[in-house]
């Protein structure tokens, strides 16, 4: 953001004096923030993506986080504008955030920290049960397996070298659809989901969980995909710079730690037999989904080679599919 976008979007504010501002360094890129300290404290400014700047679909979100907060869920709290209290502000054909900056760090992937994280999700579920909204939701209907389909064959033209790796992430994606179509998932309720639930929406300090962050991706969905992804991001093993010598395997403590978190809320239903038999076939999904779109314009997986790290995905993915019934059995509800 520009040092006079930035002072255009704060002047709708009642901020007092403006005694600095820092560019913040988080989250996805293409979301730039700016923290900003001043006569109301700690300000974090964000300005959405423009995949998430929809203006209904902010109102939407906006009415969930301060619904949360009034039920005394740990969010970051918006900031209304001067003259109309308005949670978001529109300049040039953009979207800002203004909230309270939250003094904390991102959860790592400890056991304990799952468990919390697993709670914290059971909670969201719980609180957002029966949300209305003057806007409408957005729904999570897309087939999953049309998305990766034209994500995979966009890079495969792209990047003829990554064809080996995108061809067995294709048959995986398959394998997924199929299996939640014959478990009824996509015949499930919709509910309130989050949509990106991972340790850096998660922060922590001194043990406990201070904020949860970043709801541009909720929408209506189906909450055992929530469930799935946090235990995908909880157990992520490997993250070095060679992807060949990842694991296989998801740490199974933190895994189960965020699975026993979510389920012994007493206040939050049970996941149901179906949804329970359906994680691994989510689980491998999200694998699926977050690595197709974790490639970039030059073919890399971040910093590593891409046929490395798409292939590195298809094995974590293909250990799923294989010990589906063995993990289905070890989720107890």
């Amino acid at each position: 953001m520009t040092t006079p976008e930035i002072g255009a979007v704060l002047a709708r504010y009642e901020l007092g004096k403006v005694s600095a501002i820092h560019e913040l360094r988080a989250g996805d890129p293409g979301a730039p923030k700016a923290l900003i300290e001043c006569a109301r404290g700690s300000l974090l400014l964000k300005r959405r993506s423009r995949a998430c700047d929809d203006p209904y679909l902010v109102a939407f979100q906006h009415g969930l986080q301060l619904r949360l907060e009034s039920r005394g869920y740990p969010v970051a709290p918006l900031l209304g504008t001067r003259d109309e209290n308005n949670s978001m502000v529109q300049l040039d054909g953009r979207v800002y955030e203004l909230f309270k900056y939250i003094n904390a760090h991102p959860a790592d992937r400890s056991e304990s920290v799952a468990g919390l994280a697993g709670g914290a999700l059971a909670r969201l579920h719980h609180l957002s049960k029966g949300h209305s909204s003057s806007w409408t939701a957005p729904e999570d209907r897309t087939s999953a397996l049309e998305r990766v389909q034209r994500r995979i064959a966009h890079l495969t033209n792209a990047h003829p070298a990554l064809s080996p790796a995108c061809e067995r992430l294709a048959e995986l994606s398959a394998w997924t659809h199929g299996a939640l179509l014959d478990l009824g998932l996509d015949r499930s309720p919709s509910r309130v989901i989050h949509g990106d639930w991972h340790p850096g929406n998660t922060l922590v300090r001194d043990g406990r969980l201070m904020a949860v962050i970043d709801f541009d991706a909720a929408r209506m969905g189906v909450l055992a995909s929530d469930l799935a992804q946090g235990l995908v991001q909880f157990s992520l093993t490997g993250g070095g710079d060679d992807p060949d010598s990842w694991p296989d395997a998801p740490d199974m403590s933190r895994l189960l730690a965020l699975w026993r978190g979510y389920t012994s809320e007493s206040d939050h239903e049970a996941p149901s037999e179906a949804a329970r038999r359906a994680i691994p076939a989510l689980m491998a999904e999200t694998l699926v989904m977050e690595a197709a779109a974790g490639v970039g314009a030059d073919g890399q997986g971040g910093r590593r080679p891409g046929p490395a790290f798409l292939g590195a995905i298809a094995r974590k993915g293909q250990w799923l599919r294989a010990n589906a019934d063995e993990l289905a059995l070890g989720l107890e509800a």
